[in-house]
């Protein structure tokens, strides 16, 4: 089992009824307190949801001038909602601590131990979330015999994160509208001196898709030259 209240996954049955079972399986397998929650794929999405949910007010723009006639795609609006979705859940269920994944990371074959150890070593300490994945090759050191907690000050990409029971309330609190991909509002955040983050180095969960591919069981490619050695 994992050291937090509840696991989220975020998976479609609908359009990925491959990688829905599969985790079915890991979370019964390993005894884990969690579910796959899914809220809409990007192009199921109404217009109400789009105007309940995205703001396009320009801060996308501002911060990345390369996004001017790019506004937030259905894909990442679907994405960000979903985690609303779940910071309204386990707001309200009062949890302490959630871990949340994305449908398409590929975990290290001690994850879960690794995370436990991870947990259990900022213990007491002042964190809000724990970043656990990749992040497009962002590291902390190149070292791989070593494994440390840094405190940095960006996100790396959403695929598995550890939010406490701070950052669950910040968020359910203040983020009700995405401005940006979801990622980029919880850096803001951190830029904010809002929420504290910490990065596990090395990494022990990768998305399929820095891999190049769209399924987690074959890889095609490494576009952003991921150094991954349990694949």
């Amino acid at each position: 089992m994992i050291n937090v209240d509840w696991v989220y996954i975020i998976c479609s049955e609908k359009f990925e009824k491959e990688r829905y079972n599969d985790w079915l399986v890991w979370l019964s397998i390993n005894n884990i307190k969690g579910s796959i929650e899914f809220y809409k794929w990007g192009t199921e999405l109404s217009n109400e949801d789009v105007n309940q949910y995205v703001l396009r007010d320009g801060t996308l723009e501002k911060t990345f001038p390369w996004r001017t006639g790019y506004p937030i795609r259905d894909s990442e609006a679907s994405v960000g909602i979903n985690f609303l979705k779940i910071f309204e859940d386990a707001y309200n269920k009062n949890y302490e601590k959630i871990l949340v994944l994305e449908s398409d990371v590929i975990l290290h074959p001690d994850f879960i131990s690794i995370t436990n150890d991870a947990l259990q070593s900022v213990d007491g300490q002042d964190f809000n979330c724990i970043s656990l994945g990749f992040g497009m090759g962002m590291r902390l050191t190149n070292d791989y015999d070593q494994v440390i907690l840094g405190r940095v000050n960006q996100f790396r990409c959403a695929d598995s994160l550890i939010f406490n029971r701070t950052a669950i309330d910040y968020f359910y609190n203040n983020l009700k509208q995405i401005r940006m991909p979801i990622d980029e509002e919880f850096t803001q955040a951190v830029k904010d001196n809002k929420i504290i983050i910490y990065w596990l180095d090395p990494p022990i969960a990768v998305q399929a898709s820095q891999l190049g591919q769209n399924s987690s069981s074959v890889q095609f490619g490494n576009p952003y030259n991921l150094e991954i050695p349990w694949l």
